[in-house]
């Protein structure tokens, strides 16, 4: 079946690593077209490796069966659209996963947090990446605080939680924080969940988003935090208008949107694009 590729890297990447890996061990399995040429070899294509595609583009692929998703994210993707033509869709988000909790508690030691049993950690997301992020933290002493929008879903026998609550629960939570860690994925119902609410926020506390730009308000955050307010930022995304030469300062760490992508989870979702496109090919 015909498969293309494209792939959108964040505007902080200084290339674009995850198309540099699928390329390198390609054979001829998937096209790579020219930005000017997508929308053409769209048309007829079978199978798309993408992290965007618009309903537009949807409508435009008129043989379209697949989609595989090789990023965290699904917000650029038109799901509706997919879903409306019965168009299947591959995702494997656990890879990503481990790589972000991973990021959270190595920079937090960079960062000289030392816990304690009257350490309160607030976790904002229980998905993929929260509950990873949970099972390296509660290895600690700390107490751990959760939201999640279906509090029902998560088993109380697995994970053993100081607080369980809801996005009701929010400015609970914030104003608990020793470590408030963003999780959460960007959808239409947490964009701008907690940008009013950044004086809720305990003062002193640490603050980390390993989620999207938008949920908080980064920019007010990442300024008080320079001004003493807040013990520490974290931030592995953050608003294209942000300078990280700004904010140059020992409480305050921004990378580029690289939690997920360390050299082994590269090649863990090379393998998957991979592997995927070989079954699917298959069932023809």
């Amino acid at each position: 079946m015909k498969t293309i590729a494209r792939i959108i890297k964040p505007r902080r990447w200084e290339r674009n690593f995850l198309v540099d890996k699928l390329k390198k061990r390609n054979r001829g399995e998937i096209l790579f077209p020219e930005k000017a040429d997508f929308g053409k070899e769209l048309q007829d294509a079978e199978i798309v490796v993408s992290n965007w595609l618009t309903k537009e583009e949807v409508a435009l692929a008129k043989k379209l069966k697949y989609v595989i998703v090789p990023t965290s994210g699904i917000e650029n993707i038109d799901i509706k659209s997919l879903n409306d033509r019965d168009i299947l869709f591959y995702q494997n988000k656990e890879i990503f996963a481990e790589t972000v909790s991973e990021y959270v508690v190595k920079n937090l030691s960079e960062l000289g947090i030392i816990f304690t049993d009257h350490t309160i950690i607030s976790l904002l997301g229980f998905g993929n990446v929260g509950t990873k992020i949970y099972n390296r933290l509660s290895k600690t002493l700390s107490k751990i605080y959760v939201v999640k929008k279906h509090t029902e879903r998560v088993d109380l026998g697995e994970y053993h939680l100081d607080f369980l609550g809801s996005t009701k629960d929010i400015p609970f939570v914030l104003e608990s924080a020793d470590i408030l860690i963003n999780a959460l994925p960007l959808t239409l119902e947490t964009r701008g969940l907690c940008t009013k609410l950044t004086y809720t926020i305990k003062m002193g506390s640490v603050i980390v988003n390993v989620s999207r730009s938008g949920i908080l308000n980064d920019q007010e955050i990442l300024d008080l935090t320079k001004r003493g307010y807040f013990g520490g930022a974290i931030f592995d995304v953050y608003p294209e208008n942000i300078n990280e030469r700004d904010y140059i300062t020992q409480n305050i760490k921004l990378t580029p949107h690289i939690a997920g992508i360390s050299g082994e989870s590269l090649e863990k979702i090379t393998e998957f694009v991979y592997s995927k496109l070989s079954s699917l090919n298959e069932v023809v």
